[in-house]
């Protein structure tokens, strides 16, 4: 679905590219590496503020609409404690889960926690900040240019980058 939001946002499609991609969100959380570009793409294409407004408004009201069957009394709070209570916090804390990533070059393929610090920064927080600075460059080419092949290529690298140096491929760990 991720793929198809970027398809139509490369087609001016802004409501259904939103929607397609909170769906995406909805399903897989850890697509939030994609985020930056896609805001990268949606700026420069230089949408009116009401249409993004739009976009925005009815994608949250889709993910309420699926969320309703679970919480049929407060949609927003339960998917809201959901995300913060589960999602994020209660996933594994480890370098590495059993990915053959920078991590588990450097330390093995063993459980460590992400919490255990490479000179004065936790593992962690040098994952977040390789992945950071590491794109800095995709998210200015997916400026520059707006065409499938670029746009694929930018979230090809930033999924690879993301695997590589993010421990255990998520982005809010316990920090949420």
């Amino acid at each position: 679905m991720v793929i198809a939001a970027f398809y139509l946002l490369l087609k001016r499609r802004l409501l259904f590219s939103t929607l397609l991609f909170a769906i995406s969100l909805y399903v897989k959380a850890s697509l939030l590496i994609f985020l930056p570009i896609f805001v990268v793409v949606v700026w420069k294409q230089k949408y009116r503020f009401i249409e993004i407004s739009n976009a925005i408004v009815a994608s949250f009201l889709t993910i309420m609409l699926f969320t309703l069957p679970f919480a049929p009394k407060n949609p927003q709070e339960w998917l809201f404690s959901i995300y913060k209570d589960k999602v994020f916090t209660q996933q594994l804390h480890v370098i590495t889960a059993n990915a053959f990533n920078i991590w588990a070059a450097l330390t093995g393929i063993r459980e460590r926690p992400d919490s255990i610090t490479i000179g004065p920064f936790t593992y962690q927080l040098l994952g977040y900040f390789l992945f950071g600075a590491s794109m800095i460059l995709p998210l200015y080419k997916i400026y520059k240019k707006q065409d499938s092949r670029t746009l694929y290529s930018v979230l090809s690298i930033t999924s690879f980058v993301s695997f590589m140096v993010v421990p255990k491929n998520c982005l809010f760990g316990n920090h949420l």
